[in-house]
């Protein structure tokens, strides 16, 4: 039983590496502006990236998203969605990609592109993040608002 355990130890350990372990660059991103998040596409062969392009509490439009190759780091399309603020962070859920952008949630066709709705939020100054859960619609303790304008 012991040579047991101790096989099972070993295992379980071998794939942790050590406290001094160093990050190695595997590739590195260029003419991306103010990136601030990433978020890999579920065919994991591109990342979504926010710009805010800008300062981050700017009502300019000059923010926009990126998509960057996961295998070498080269900008797919660099703005790919525009018209947005500052956007920061992102989720992908029911088939829409959804984005933080100062004081709204901003919802993107995840295909074109294309803004399909913006959410106020009432009272916020620095939405930072989004984060998506699976509920079923019959649970849903919250109920969207109405958009605000595409």
């Amino acid at each position: 039983m012991r040579p047991v355990l101790i096989a099972a130890a070993l295992t379980l350990f071998a794939g942790v590496a050590p406290a001094d372990a160093k990050p190695v660059e595997v590739w590195q991103a260029t003419g991306l502006k103010t990136p601030e998040s990433a978020l890999p596409d579920p065919t994991a062969t591109f990342a979504y990236v926010s710009n805010i392009n800008g300062k981050p509490l700017d009502k300019d439009g000059n923010g926009f998203i990126s998509k960057v190759s996961l295998k070498d780091g080269k900008v797919l399309a660099l703005e790919w969605a525009k018209g947005l603020d500052a956007p920061k962070g992102l989720a992908l859920a029911n088939g829409r990609l959804y984005v933080s952008d100062i004081d709204k949630l901003v919802e993107i066709d995840p295909e074109s592109g294309k803004i399909l709705a913006r959410y106020d939020a009432p009272g916020s100054v620095f939405l930072n993040d989004v984060t998506a859960a699976r509920m079923a619609p019959s649970t849903s303790p919250i109920r969207a608002p109405a958009p605000s304008g595409g």
